[in-house]
């Protein structure tokens, strides 16, 4: 059997009999983190995948263009959530060392839902 690390290091097969014909269950989310239970087809062990949130992946095309200057101020409430979310969403873009797992994680999720794990 394989230990939880070479697991975590390739989970793309069984790691009672390292066999790669397994079935995961949909993706279960939990505050900030995830799991999914996968089972063997070929010697029926089970499991369940567990996942943590890291970061996420900031789409520029989700929100309006605020073009800003040394002088800029936002003139509503609106305009100045908008540009505080963009200005997190750019630093968390450019720490994030892996951008594609909260896609992943929460690609389900309407946009309400994704708005409100924020």
């Amino acid at each position: 059997m394989k230990s939880q690390r070479e697991y975590i290091q390739d989970s793309s097969s069984c790691p009672c009999c390292d066999d790669g014909n397994v079935e995961g269950g949909f993706v279960e989310i939990d505050g900030a983190g995830a799991f999914q239970n996968v089972g063997c087809m070929n010697c029926g062990f089970s499991w369940t995948d567990n996942y943590k949130l890291i970061g996420f992946h900031f789409e520029r095309s989700d929100i309006p263009e605020i073009v800003e200057g040394p002088d800029f101020e936002p003139s509503d409430a609106e305009e100045r959530e908008q540009h505080r979310l963009q200005i997190e969403a750019e630093e968390a873009a450019r720490l994030d060392p892996y951008p594609d797992i909260a896609e992943q994680l929460t690609r389900h999720l309407s946009p309400e839902e994704k708005k409100a794990r924020r």
